[in-house]
């Protein structure tokens, strides 16, 4: 459905979910913004209608499958570009805008991912400015030949998350950072390392930036969340002015690779047990909502759990705090009688108290 504020200046964009025709996208020609969610082949025939929107500059992709996006090259305006957790797409090697100065790949598979970078055909992109690959939290790491990275320069962003080098040379992100465009000493750069604390200190070395206070956890436990946070946020302050312009200083972070095997988040509806001294010790959260439902969705069910809770016991309903954030539903009672009281009568179900 269409999307735009009529008190907004920005630009027309269009929004579909599950179903995307020919006509629809006809009917937007003057759509700047796209945003495409939840497609199957079912919208391929539709696809090269794109190319009848003369201002398109962004174009997003969201939990889509089979999509053949070989359009996506002919866009000739097209600046933006986000593909997040598709599988499935076609034609690899997939072609990029000429124009294309941001590109942003999230994808739940790591062998997505891979698919897709090894068949991006980079070189079409002379002017890409910032490119960020992503794999989901919880997967293992995806394995790219980060070579390409040498070529992108006009390269200002890089931001690289559940990623490896796996090529023919040598990763561009370790020493002696020969292979890093040039422009990204003035840009932002993140991504992990096996041996991120020694990869990071030659890092900043080679940008002459300060190095960074290692601390450990009982002094970091003496600070202030106020000086945490500012600790935190040093390594991405803007350049300073000096009396010949902006100070040639990137903003970079390296971290350790996450953990491939997290532990499992934990169940729907466990019971917690917090500070007595609060007025509700005992809460639980879960989602009540189907899981391809969006976040209204999620409200709604709270609001038919309070009526079903009052229907029932009016006085419990009283008794217990209900807080929903469209993503899930918080319970609290001052009791675990009550929780689980109010629990039986939605009609759910715990599996016990957290250790």
């Amino acid at each position: 459905m269409p999307q735009q504020d009529e008190f907004s200046s920005a630009p027309p964009s269009y929004d579909v979910r599950g179903r995307l025709t020919t006509r629809g996208l006809r009917r937007r020609r003057d759509a700047a913004i796209v945003e495409l969610r939840k497609l199957d082949e079912a919208a391929n025939d539709a696809l090269p209608a794109l190319r009848e929107l003369p201002d398109l500059r962004q174009l997003s992709l969201i939990d889509s499958h089979g999509l053949d996006l070989r359009v996506v090259g002919e866009l000739a305006g097209l600046e933006q570009l986000f593909i997040e957790g598709c599988t499935g797409l076609s034609p690899t090697p997939l072609a990029l805008p000429a124009a294309l100065k941001r590109l942003s790949l999230s994808t739940d598979e790591p062998g997505e991912l891979e698919r897709l970078v090894a068949g991006l055909e980079w070189s079409r992109a002379a002017d890409l400015a910032s490119v960020a690959l992503q794999v989901a939290y919880g997967r293992p790491p995806a394995k790219l030949d980060l070579g390409f990275v040498h070529d992108l320069r006009a390269l200002r962003r890089l931001s690289l998350v559940g990623v490896e080098h796996e090529g023919a040379g040598p990763s561009p992100l370790e020493p002696p950072f020969d292979r890093l465009p040039p422009a990204l000493a003035e840009g932002h750069l993140a991504f992990e390392s096996a041996d991120w604390i020694a990869v990071d200190a030659a890092l900043r070395e080679h940008y002459r930036l300060p190095p960074v206070k290692r601390w450990t956890p009982e002094e970091w436990s003496t600070l202030s969340d106020e000086e945490q946070a500012a600790i935190e946020s040093e390594a991405f302050e803007r350049p300073q002015r000096t009396p010949h312009g902006p100070e040639r200083r990137p903003r970079i972070m390296v971290s350790p690779p996450r953990d491939p095997d997290p532990a499992p988040p934990p169940p729907d509806w466990l019971l917690y047990h917090g500070d007595d001294s609060d007025l509700s010790p005992w809460w639980t959260a879960g989602v009540l909502a189907p899981a391809d439902a969006d976040g209204e969705a999620e409200h709604q069910a709270a609001g038919a759990l309070v009526e079903r809770i009052r229907e029932r016991d009016p006085a419990l309903a009283d008794r217990i705090e209900l807080e929903s954030d469209g993503d899930g539903t918080t319970i609290r009672a001052s009791s675990e009688p009550d929780l689980r009281a109010a629990l039986e009568a939605a009609g759910l179900q715990s599996p016990g108290v957290a250790e």
